[in-house]
């Protein structure tokens, strides 16, 4: 049998220390700011369920504690859940009050005490990047070393250098970590024609998937990969590996 592992492209959210939660507090890359006022605490936040299409209009606490259950357990640590809901805010806050696209349940009178207490604290606290609110990409996990905003995305017109690669090796010990799922040949060539009946494959399996440029994010035998052969066609960011 083949045995193919795959990976999930992921983007890092740089940690903030747990102990600047109130006004505006510099860090190396950037600041954090709190505007706990009433009019903020009060904004209604529009979210477009792209499933039911619907567009919901929640209070912001609401909104809140939906991300962090769609997100998180509400057994994580408090922490952990106040950095969930500060990138919340953030995107939501850079999105205009009008989000579409996340991670929302609609669970707000089931959801647990502390969770809501959660969002009733963060309200109004919001990550900064030179001056301005950043769109807060975030990820369960990573491969050990997140990844650049340029190995993902390339050149985006926006400056979006607070996605920088870094070191997160607790994330080796989450939970379905690694997963690797084995394939028969006649399987994984029935998918490949499938796919593309143009596809050429040749008679020895072994062949037909190579890897052909990665990161070199963990080491130099292992990273995000951003290019691939598959039998005679080639796959690529730039074309869009799909």
């Amino acid at each position: 049998a083949v045995v193919i592992a795959l990976a999930m492209i992921l983007m890092p959210l740089a940690a903030l220390d747990s102990n600047q939660t109130e006004g505006e507090t510099n860090t190396e890359k950037g600041s954090m700011s709190a505007e706990k006022t009433a009019d903020e605490k009060a904004q209604a936040v529009k979210v477009f369920m792209s499933q039911d299409d619907l567009v919901l209009t929640v209070t912001l606490e609401e909104y809140l504690v939906g991300v962090l259950a769609a997100e998180m357990l509400p057994t994580y640590h408090e922490q952990a859940l106040k950095a969930q809901a500060v990138a919340a805010y953030t995107n939501m806050k850079f999105s205009g009050y009008s989000v579409s696209g996340c991670s929302y349940v609609n669970s707000y009178s089931s959801c647990r005490d502390d969770v809501k207490a959660v969002a009733r604290e963060i309200a109004g606290q919001y990550m900064l990047y030179n001056g301005k609110v950043p769109y807060a990409y975030y990820s369960a996990c990573s491969a050990g070393v997140a990844a650049t905003y340029q190995d993902v995305w390339g050149s985006t017109g926006r400056d979006m250098s607070y996605l920088y690669d870094t070191a997160s090796y607790y994330d080796c010990y989450t939970n379905g970590y690694i997963e690797a799922t084995a394939y028969t040949p006649a399987a994984i060539k029935e998918y490949i024609q499938n796919y593309d009946p143009s596809i050429v494959l040749s008679d020895d399996p072994s062949q037909w998937i190579r890897i052909l440029r990665h990161d070199d994010s963990v080491n130099e035998n292992i990273g995000y990969v951003s290019a691939m052969q598959i039998g005679s066609r080639t796959f690529s960011e730039a074309a869009g590996m799909t």
